[in-house]
């Protein structure tokens, strides 16, 4: 929409409509046309999914009162492309009125289901529980798929076909039934599952690993019973019974898990030594090592590598591949060249040392006088247009680091803090790294996510 000085036009919701149950093949231009006659339109929007696709509902800002509600009168039974159109005056989501799904579902999901079962019996099995306006049981190349839906004309056929339902016995199968949920609210609901899961399991439960091939669950109890209750333990075993080499140990409490990792981790038992840590799940783990690459691989200018004097090849020829230290001495940093940097060796007499050469330095005991490297000076942002997007980035990253070094009196943790942070903005635009140089207390947050981040890897290792 036209940009507005006055913010209360677009945030009073006056001469704002909302439509819905529309055509999925009707974009914004039509919807535009539509409505168009009804007053002058300051914003027409049809709401799309990640794949650019319709949701099938949309809004539609009037410059005037009057327009939205000439809009709402005309249209609200209109029927457009032979489908009955809602229209009505939009409503913020803090002051929409919300029904707890749990209080109103008719349509359930079903599954564990046998696949075996046929439609026909999967009708009977969910009719018995109510009157159901529609069943539907997925099928897979004529075979039962283990799931389906069943909608009931009452609430109360609802909850109560997942009472019946949910856990009951159904030829090889024990059923779960639930009340249907949209994707969205199905992965928040996931989430908020291995979330709590998570949260309880945090810091009692083990990962061992190394484990020799006798280690059975038994002599896993006998070992690690020694340092606390174990709640439940497991080794891995192949197809063959044999072990696989790891396995899973979870404490009553912290402490006692923090007991058998000090006390265990690195022992040998049978011809090998175990490794004993806290479990992570895979994302977290991927995610820790990325992190943990990521600081390690962070090297700032303003600490360059220890300078060696590197010879000037002859006008035209090709330098050998690494023949550069990592920073150019004139200018703005350069890449690292493909195999890192090298030095170039001198003969050794019969001591070790480059021939001429004592323990001291430099002939005579003397240490050579080398240059010390140039200090380089970073570019500002406003010159960021001048530069290649992977140079940007590293701009940035030099300010971020200035930023961090005043901010943190351990300057040593300056360079690792700087590669966490700009790995967790690797997915965004250079734009939203600017905006956290301009705001202190994000960039606080931030670090100390960072921070936060680095303990934790410490305190696994």
């Amino acid at each position: 929409m036209w940009s507005h000085r006055d913010p209360s036009i677009r945030k009073s919701g006056v001469g704002n409509i909302f439509i819905k149950n529309l055509h999925r093949d009707i974009n914004q231009q039509q919807l535009f046309d539509l409505f168009s006659s009804f007053g002058n339109i300051l914003s027409c929007k049809v709401a799309l999914d990640d794949h650019g696709r319709s949701k099938g509902y949309g809004f539609i800002h009037f410059e005037t009162k009057e327009a939205a509600e000439k809009a709402i009168e005309s249209t609200n039974t209109l029927f457009f492309e032979n489908k009955p159109v809602y229209v009505g005056p939009f409503i913020p989501s803090d002051k929409r009125q919300r029904n707890n799904p749990e209080d109103i579902f008719t349509n359930i999901y079903i599954k564990d289901i046998d696949e075996t079962t046929t439609e026909e019996e999967y009708n009977e099995l969910v009719s018995a529980c109510g009157t159901a306006t529609s069943v539907k049981l997925i099928l897979d190349n004529g075979k039962a798929k283990g799931f389906g839906f069943a909608n009931y004309k009452t609430h109360e056929e609802a909850k109560n076909a997942v009472a019946n339902l949910n856990g009951k016995k159904w030829k090889s199968k024990t059923l779960t039934a639930c009340r249907a949920m949209k994707k969205q609210e199905r992965e928040d609901s996931l989430r908020k599952v291995r979330e709590e899961r998570k949260k309880a399991y945090e810091l009692v439960n083990l990962y061992i690993k190394n484990l020799d091939e006798s280690f059975t669950p038994e002599k896993l109890q006998e070992e690690f019973s020694k340092y606390g209750q174990i709640t439940s333990l497991k080794v891995m075993n192949s197809e063959t019974g044999t072990s696989k080499g790891f396995g899973f140990v979870c404490y009553a409490n912290k402490e006692q898990a923090k007991s058998a990792i000090d006390a265990l981790n690195g022992q040998q038992f049978g011809n090998k030594n175990l490794y004993v840590s806290y479990f992570q799940p895979r994302e977290e783990r991927r995610q820790h090592l990325q992190m943990q690459h990521a600081s390690r691989a962070f090297r700032h200018p303003y600490y360059p590598p220890p300078y060696s004097p590197v010879p000037t090849p002859p006008f035209g020829a090709i330098p050998p591949r690494g023949a550069y230290p990592p920073y150019s001495r004139q200018g703005y940093p350069q890449p690292v060249p493909f195999g890192g940097p090298k030095r170039p060796t001198k003969p050794r007499g019969p001591n070790n040392f480059p021939q001429g050469v004592r323990p001291g330095g430099a002939p005579g005991g003397k240490r050579p006088n080398q240059p010390k490297p140039a200090p380089v000076e970073v570019p500002s942002l406003s010159s960021l247009a001048a530069y290649p997007p992977a140079q940007r980035r590293q701009i940035i990253g030099d300010h971020l680091y200035q930023l961090i070094l005043s901010h943190k009196a351990d300057s040593s943790l300056a360079g690792s803090l700087t590669g966490i942070i700009l790995h967790s903005y690797k997915d965004h635009d250079d734009s939203e790294l600017i905006s956290l140089l301009d705001d202190p207390n994000e960039l606080k947050n931030q670090m100390e996510e960072a921070f936060n981040t680095l303990e934790k890897g410490r305190a696994q290792q």
